[in-house]
């Protein structure tokens, strides 16, 4: 992050950095620093994908049932259905997760995806839709704008680079460097190729 500028050269402003992000919720993406390159929109949707892909193989391992069991054990709701509210069941005595109106009406989104996972997993293409979404409704429109500029000013510099086609593998350029090994007896090769 100090190398490419994302906080500052020094120690100090290191140190500064951790202590002003020590009391942060480490999910929340204004926390988080994409070190990658990519824009920060792409990096956004690999937290939700990362959750959906897990909660879609527990359901078909484990069944739906199972997966609700262990939603309304777990404390993930807990914020959609407020003690104030006539209607609030603790998690405990719950059958059911919050369902979509108690979410819609929380204002909380991204809870949508673990309550219904099949159903956004199926919708996984439009995760940065959602995302732009969820960020204008946060943080506002031109929050949101911002995003989309950045994504599309990085595509547009991709796509001018010359040198991303003239790629090569890591296997293709050991294989060119090192032909002479292959098949020899010094192959250090021989003995993976072998299952040893």
């Amino acid at each position: 992050a100090r190398y490419q500028g994302l906080i500052g050269s020094t120690i100090d402003d290191e140190e500064k950095y951790l202590l002003d992000i020590s009391d942060k919720d480490a999910s929340d993406s204004l926390n988080s620093l994409c070190l990658t390159g990519l824009p920060r929109l792409t990096m956004e949707t690999w937290l939700p994908y990362l959750k959906l892909r897990c909660a879609v193989a527990y359901i078909k391992k484990y069944g739906r049932r199972s997966y609700i069991n262990n939603l309304n054990k777990s404390r993930y709701f807990d914020p959609v259905t407020h003690r104030d509210d006539k209607n609030y069941i603790p998690a405990q005595l719950r059958d059911e997760p919050p369902g979509f109106w108690a979410i819609l009406r929380s204002k909380k989104l991204w809870y949508f995806l673990m309550r219904y996972p099949s159903l956004f997993w199926n919708l996984r293409p439009f995760l940065p839709v959602m995302i732009l979404v969820n960020h204008a409704m946060k943080r506002g429109a031109m929050y949101a704008m911002g995003l989309v500029v950045e994504y599309f000013r990085y595509q547009s510099k991709f796509k001018k680079r010359a040198d991303h086609k003239s790629c090569i593998s890591l296997r293709k350029t050991v294989e060119d460097e090192f032909e002479w090994y292959v098949g020899s007896e010094g192959d250090p090769m021989t003995a993976l190729r072998k299952g040893r």
